[in-house]
């Protein structure tokens, strides 16, 4: 609630801390699925290093199962499919652990979840490359469109909102700038719940945004806001709120790169790529120091470096 309000990143996390403290202290077996997944998801990305947080969220989803917690069994798979999208997880496991997750969602009869998860897969073979042909059981979905028509029919608005940014998330990877900025659209006409989602959501939309602001004439003005306030963001969270360096640092670096790349300063963005893919490959987010690298290229290209560009 604190971070919700406030942006008090500091006490937020205290506080949760605490929370599983007392948790821990008194016993409370029953409370703690549900305490330690919201800790797990919405405060403990902001300070410590996702690749970590894993392995507690695993461990969360054995101690719900063992308690009777459903519910929280199934969303904690959720968080972890989730960050292992954004984490750098290598595709292959990736999908593996959310075929996993679908079929316990399903057992269970999590559906909003399930929907959610759904998309995460569907996400994972465009992005492998798969050939394979999906199938969900009883709800008859073998693509992205047919499952957001899906979802919409059952009004469920969540959901709908976590396929709009996995939708955009994809898009952006393919280079589909366009698809890519009309789901981040609908992201903004939903509002972003998850706290992990709301900083993707910010990043993604900045790159699309400075992406558009170079090819664009009569918009570059506005695409180019988009991107400041994408960038404005990342500075408040790491400078302002002590935001974790290890989740953080880097994707503020990637922001500030494409500023100068999108404003003509040349020296000042070689040396924000440079910075962005050292701190990434120095955090483990191999995906976003491979992103890095590719943008870098772009901007060398723009500016008919070719042999840096290859480089």
């Amino acid at each position: 609630v604190i971070i919700r309000l406030s942006q008090d990143l500091d006490n937020g996390y205290r506080l949760g801390k605490m929370a599983l403290a007392l948790l821990e202290g008194l016993n409370a077996e029953d409370a703690r699925p549900r305490v330690k997944w919201s800790f797990c998801s919405m405060l403990a990305f902001w300070k410590e290093p996702i690749q970590a947080i894993n392995s507690v969220v695993r461990e969360n989803i054995d101690e719900s199962l063992k308690v009777g917690d459903n519910e929280y069994a199934v969303l904690s798979c959720g968080t972890l499919c989730r960050n292992n999208l954004f984490s750098g997880e290598n595709l292959s496991s990736a999908a593996k652990e959310v075929t996993l997750a679908i079929s316990m969602s399903s057992r269970l009869q999590q559906l909003n979840m399930h929907l959610a998860l759904l998309s995460q897969h569907l996400s994972l073979l465009k992005l492998t490359g798969s050939d394979q042909e999906p199938f969900y059981g009883d709800i008859p979905i073998k693509n992205e469109d047919e499952l957001l028509h899906y979802v919409l029919s059952k009004g469920k608005a969540a959901t709908t909102r976590v396929l709009y940014l996995t939708k955009m998330f994809v898009a952006f990877w393919f280079k589909n700038y366009q698809e890519a900025v009309d789901m981040a659209a609908k992201c903004d006409s939903l509002g972003v719940f998850a706290y992990a989602d709301v900083v993707m959501h910010a990043f993604y939309k900045g790159l699309i945004s400075f992406h558009l602001a170079r090819g664009a004439n009569d918009d570059r003005e506005k695409h180019l806001e988009g991107g400041r306030k994408a960038l404005l963001s990342f500075q408040v969270w790491v400078k302002e709120k002590h935001a974790s360096t290890w989740n953080f640092e880097h994707k503020l670096y990637i922001l500030e790169a494409e500023w100068h790349f999108s404003n003509g300063e040349q020296d000042e963005a070689e040396v924000k790529y440079a910075a962005a893919i050292e701190t990434a490959r120095k955090h483990r987010f191999v995906n976003e120091e491979g992103l890095a690298f590719d943008l870098c290229s772009d901007f060398h290209t723009a500016f008919g470096n070719v042999e840096k560009a290859k480089s």
